[in-house]
């Protein structure tokens, strides 16, 4: 089932204290009226430095953080107002901490099972999934700190594609991962998602990432989206100030 995504004035506020004895509280605006369509099957990058809101999208798209205003809509599916569980149906998010994501109590293969659709909860399509990610079966019969971090990254991904979702939301998939085992889980997003059709969103503060995981990028900086277009031309011909520093910061490798 794929699904384009609709996103229309997005807009969330928090109230942070001052921390001085009667200080007033401040309003801290993590997403300013922010816009933007996803076609089925393509990949969109969101990037920015920590505070900029990026997260905060990702929150309110998977039903982590309500929205203040604005509408998001998958397909016919209104994504700020459908029950958790329906949601979980439709977009499934892959996230930082590939040990803090998993039960470190349930071993890998009752958690994969969980996820799955009862039509889907059999031995053979747990295997089959965990091989799609370059996982042996028999790692399902272990717990979480029985595998390194990148073999934790890559169940979480299993585990977010047995519920079979529309959107898979990846927020800063491999920046707790070392350098080698970046590159194989961004190539393994790539061909997943070219094989399975669903559509992304990559949320990091590396453009180098975004370069090799998505067609379209969005630049956020203080809760607004500052520049937005295709990779390439955001990366060769960048119109803010704001992305050129991001770009100066990182050397960035061309997919």
């Amino acid at each position: 089932m794929n699904l384009e995504l609709i996103v229309d004035n997005l807009s969330k506020t928090y109230t942070a204290e001052s921390g001085a004895l009667f200080g007033a509280s401040t309003k801290v605006h993590a997403l300013k009226n922010v816009g933007f369509r996803l076609a089925p099957g393509q990949s969109l990058g969101i990037v920015g430095e920590s505070g900029s809101g990026k997260t905060t999208l990702a929150k309110v798209l998977a039903g982590f953080a309500d929205a203040d205003g604005g509408t998001a809509r998958l397909g016919d599916h209104n994504l700020l107002s459908i029950r958790r569980h329906q949601r979980a149906r439709l977009l499934q998010m892959v996230f930082q901490d590939p040990f803090g994501s998993v039960n470190p109590k349930l071993l890998l293969g009752t958690q994969l099972r969980e996820a799955m659709p009862d039509s889907d909860n059999t031995s053979l399509a747990a295997n089959e999934l965990m091989a799609t990610v370059g996982l042996s079966g028999d790692h399902l019969a272990r717990y979480p700190h029985q595998i390194s971090g990148g073999q934790r990254q890559r169940f979480a991904i299993a585990r977010a594609l047995a519920a079979r979702p529309s959107l898979l939301i990846a927020d800063e998939p491999v920046s707790s991962l070392d350098l080698s085992v970046q590159a194989q889980i961004i190539n393994l997003l790539n061909s997943l998602r070219r094989e399975r059709g669903f559509s992304q969103i990559v949320i990091a503060h590396d453009l180098a990432v975004i370069a090799n995981t998505c067609e379209n990028v969005i630049v956020m900086k203080d809760g607004a989206a500052v520049e937005a277009g295709p990779v390439s031309d955001v990366l060769a011909k960048p119109s803010h100030a704001y992305t050129r520093r991001l770009l100066a910061a990182v050397p960035i490798m061309k997919p």
